[in-house]
């Protein structure tokens, strides 16, 4: 088990949708208490949520902030000079201080062109469009307040970003992590991560071309890091029985080399609302969601295949660390049928 800050997995970045899905991504590989976790996410602590990969929330490693701006930063003249202009707009806004994203959306209205905002039906009126807006928080120097509740809250960063790594280098750099993470990857999984077009990662993954060995996963031309090549052959995986939330690392990658079976892949990847996963001794045995009602944990866990119900003793364990997560006094499991 590793220290939280130590886990490889915040190399990356995990996502944080819904909020304390990285804690729990966390809680499931080490032996940290509840507590522990939630203080890392302090003020100037280790470790911070920002707006990341595919514009999605994620907790990430504070001192790889200025790794993660220069590699997410738009490939194209057009989207990096768009990101930059709604980024300076910004930090002119919000001026160093705490702001809602209400209030920071208003404010650099008058701050940008025309050009970068659209109609919005559900506001009744037009602001930067949404994939902008948060694309461009990160290149602000700003991060979410974990402690705010609804509106959600943008906190200037206290991490220098400049001099800043040279965007491309550091491109490569997340890939690189992602392929050794990910195990076998194609250069449409790399771009499904970065959440971006096959077009935008052209570059980077040629710039890996010399540090990547061809495999045959499943019938299928892959690649992966040279490097790895020994190691992955016998890789025993996360050979655990734990909750993983959803949108976890353990879930990157080829979804038919994570789920085999077409029905539960659409189980558990929604267009919407994904449910968590269920890890049965290292592989994904059905799907859990969890709610809070009058403190108590309600969790329900739906297996693909009936599983023992020593399965469900082995995962109280995991629903205890979320019950302290979330602040719940009890915990409810419900095995559906």
């Amino acid at each position: 088990m590793w220290a939280a800050v130590d886990c490889r997995v915040l190399s990356l970045g995990v996502q944080n949708t819904p909020a304390t899905s990285g804690l729990i991504a966390l809680s499931a590989r080490t032996s940290q208490p509840a507590r522990a976790l939630t203080e890392l996410l302090d003020v100037g602590g280790p470790l911070a949520v920002v707006m990341a990969m595919r514009g999605a929330p994620h907790l990430v490693t504070r001192s790889e902030l200025p790794l993660l701006t220069a590699a997410l930063c738009p490939v194209t003249e057009q989207g990096a000079a768009e990101v930059a202009e709604v980024a300076r707009a910004m930090r002119e806004s919000s001026g160093g201080e705490r702001i809602s994203r209400p209030a920071l959306s208003k404010a650099i209205n008058d701050r940008v062109p025309d050009s970068l905002r659209d109609w919005c039906e559900r506001c009744r009126s037009r602001h930067v469009r949404e994939g902008l807006f948060r694309q461009a928080t990160l290149q602000a120097g700003l991060e979410l307040d974990t402690a705010a509740a609804s509106p959600t809250v943008f906190l200037p960063s206290d991490v220098e970003l400049a001099p800043s790594p040279d965007r491309d280098q550091a491109r490569v750099e997340l890939a690189r992590r992602y392929i050794h993470l990910t195990g076998a990857v194609r250069s449409d999984d790399l771009a499904a991560w970065f959440g971006c077009k096959v077009a935008e990662v052209r570059e980077t993954w040629s710039m890996l071309t010399e540090e990547m060995t061809p495999c045959d996963v499943a019938g299928k031309r892959r690649w992966m890091l040279t490097s790895d090549a020994g190691s992955l052959s016998n890789a025993p995986g996360m050979a655990r029985t734990t909750l993983l939330p959803p949108y976890d690392p353990y879930l990157l990658g080829d979804r038919s080399l994570v789920v085999p079976e077409r029905e539960d892949q659409r189980r558990l990847w929604r267009a919407q609302a994904s449910p968590g996963a269920i890890l049965v001794n290292g592989e994904i045995a059905g799907t859990w969601r969890h709610g809070i009602k009058r403190h108590q944990l309600q969790v329900t866990l739906t297996p693909f295949r009936a599983f023992d119900t020593a399965v469900t003793h082995d995962l109280e364990p995991a629903a205890n660390e979320i019950a302290a997560l979330r602040n719940a006094r009890e915990v409810n499991i419900t095995l559906e049928e």
